[in-house]
């Protein structure tokens, strides 16, 4: 777990949302 994802909850939306555009 990274201070990122608890410092922004919202990114981590965002970057599943990319990784539903973007299958890597």
């Amino acid at each position: 777990m990274k201070p990122t994802e608890r410092s922004h909850p919202k990114m981590l939306c965002i970057f599943s949302e990319d990784t539903h555009i973007k299958p890597h």
